[in-house]
């Protein structure tokens, strides 16, 4: 209990820098992690530069610091919260790998909607055709459908322009009668009126003649 209330307290006292940050062993040289605050204490193992150590307390220099699953203490001034130069080298590398592999696959899915397209559009110029297709078969559907209506209707004003001619022309023959009648009445007419002027002249020529005749005697 004395060990883990030791342990709070110590963190609760620890700066807040040092719980935030993330700090690794400077990527100049290796550190040796001592077992106390001091070159004195023995060397538990070498940390390789680049090491993430978790820090645990400080002293005159010195850190306590968990690293590798051991604690020790090591130069405060070897640590540094730079990210080492071989780590930003293996994760920019890493990127590279990362973004190479996506730029490939981008690549590839680039091809593949090119593919695509091109033959979406050729089968868009072929549904294209077959449509204009359609639309003159369906016009001309539409104009077969409507031409025995249209025929009808023809047919029926035909139909109705020669009952029209037809009445007028009986209308005409029976006018043609009437007058063909009124003109052979008129030429009887004429006829008798001839004959009788004739019938006339020679019943009153004779006696003019003759009366006449006897005057120039008279006068002579």
């Amino acid at each position: 209990m004395r060990g883990l209330f030791s342990v709070s307290l110590f963190l609760l006292l620890l700066p807040a820098y040092l719980l935030a940050e993330q700090f690794y062993v400077s990527d100049e040289l290796a550190l040796d992690l001592r077992g106390g605050s001091g070159n004195e204490y023995r060397i538990l193992r070498m940390l390789p530069a680049g090491t993430p150590v978790a820090i645990l307390e400080e002293e005159a220099g010195w850190t306590r610091v968990n690293a590798l699953g051991l604690e020790g203490w090591v130069l405060s001034r070897l640590l540094t919260t730079e990210l080492p130069a071989r780590q930003r080298v293996a994760d920019a590398e890493a990127t590279a790998q990362r973004l190479g592999q996506e730029n490939t696959r981008l690549r590839r899915e680039l091809q593949e909607l090119r593919g695509q397209h091109d033959r979406l559009q050729s089968e868009s110029s072929v549904m294209r055709r077959e449509l204009e297709t359609l639309l003159r078969d369906h016009r001309a559907l539409v104009a077969s459908a409507t031409e025995p209506h249209r025929l009808m209707e023809e047919n029926q004003r035909l139909s109705q322009q020669l009952q029209e001619l037809s009445e007028s022309t009986e209308q005409y023959q029976l006018e043609n009668a009437i007058l063909r009648t009124d003109v052979q009445r008129d030429w009887l007419i004429a006829g008798a009126v001839v004959l009788g002027s004739g019938l006339l002249l020679g019943l009153i020529l004779p006696s003019l003649l003759r009366y006449r005749g006897r005057r120039r005697s008279e006068w002579a």
